[in-house]
């Protein structure tokens, strides 16, 4: 991952905690710490899943707490917002893709 002059790599763990079908939600703890060992990251991600122009889009709350490297380059919240913009348009990529090759869509 880059986040601005820093190239920064984790070893993560994920764990989904809820799903709630009934109202599509969702909600991911996430850790990692730098490969390097300076610098952590962990976060609470909230999913929401709305009707939207005959399909759906998903609502993402990010509750995120840097530390080392990663917390020195992302003090300026734009980059920061860059870097989890791009994540998330990858997420949407492989999300479009997985489900245009599931069965039944």
């Amino acid at each position: 991952m880059a986040l601005g002059p820093a190239a920064l790599t984790f070893e993560s763990v994920v764990k989904l905690e809820e799903v709630d079908p009934v109202k599509h939600t969702a909600r991911l703890q996430a850790e990692g710490t730098a490969a390097n060992g300076r610098g952590s990251a962990h976060g609470t991600f909230s999913f929401r899943l709305e009707p939207s122009n005959g399909g759906s889009k998903v609502l993402v709350h990010t509750d995120l707490v840097l530390s080392g490297p990663a917390a020195q380059y992302g003090r300026r919240l734009e980059m920061v917002q860059d870097t989890a913009a791009q994540i998330m348009s990858r997420f949407a990529n492989n999300l479009r893709e997985h489900v245009a090759r599931s069965p039944g869509s």
